[in-house]
């Protein structure tokens, strides 16, 4: 999971804060893109009191052109204010974080920190809750089946490593459980959450993470 894609999810988990329908007469639209709206003003009514958020996820990539398949999991802790914790059970000792200035991603086999600043990305923006969730996506349609509906969503601004943008929403608690997308290798990639607790009492000491000892610090400009 490279450093923006990190932010970027975070900001479907807790960035749809803004009522995503104001201004939009939701009985002019196909009945896809009605429910799409529809769905994300009810994320942002989930969200609204959101402080923290614990959760396990489980992470895949399928790489047809190589007929690969990687699967990865951990749990991961959010904070409003920038700040999210992604520790890894496999492989075991990755590990990726932000402190609301900066984000970092640990790679035990090569010893490497990777580091971008958060400041003026507008995904870390909408993390921040500095933007609107309208300045990134647009609803293209949605369905629902079996209690979850699937939100198709398309970036406003041109993104070669996010493609094929899908967000599934449990009904029941108007919650991300899955979110997919294609990379600019035609990498298929899927994030799957569980057992998500809100509101839990967090010490902020948790984001404040030391870089490993003598590790390689490659350090990333935010692109817009």
């Amino acid at each position: 999971m490279s450093r923006l894609s990190i932010v970027f999810l975070c900001v479907l988990l807790l960035g749809l804060i803004q009522a995503a329908g104001q201004g939009v007469d939701v009985e002019d639209l196909p009945p896809g893109q009605d429910l799409c709206l529809k769905t994300l003003d009810r994320l942002a009514l989930r969200h609204e009191g959101f402080q923290t958020l614990k959760a396990r996820f489980v992470s895949t990539l399928r790489a047809p052109a190589l007929d690969q398949r990687e699967r990865e999991e951990g749990s991961v802790l959010l904070a409003r204010g920038g700040y999210s914790l992604w520790e890894y059970d496999a492989p075991e000792g990755k590990r990726a974080w932000s402190d609301g200035v900066n984000s970092h991603m640990y790679l035990p086999g090569e010893h490497q920190v990777l580091v971008m600043p958060l400041e003026h990305s507008l995904p870390a923006l909408l993390l921040l809750g500095e933007a609107d969730i309208r300045d990134v996506v647009s609803c293209d349609g949605a369905y629902e089946l079996e209690g979850r509906i699937t939100m198709t969503l398309a970036l406003k601004r041109r993104d070669p490593s996010i493609r094929n943008l899908t967000v599934e929403v449990d009904t029941a608690d108007s919650g991300v459980r899955l979110l997919s997308y294609e990379d600019a290798l035609g990498n298929q990639i899927s994030f799957a959450f569980s057992d998500v607790r809100w509101n839990e009492p967090v010490s902020p000491d948790v984001f404040r993470i030391p870089i490993p000892e003598n590790a390689r610090i490659l350090r990333q400009a935010v692109d817009g």
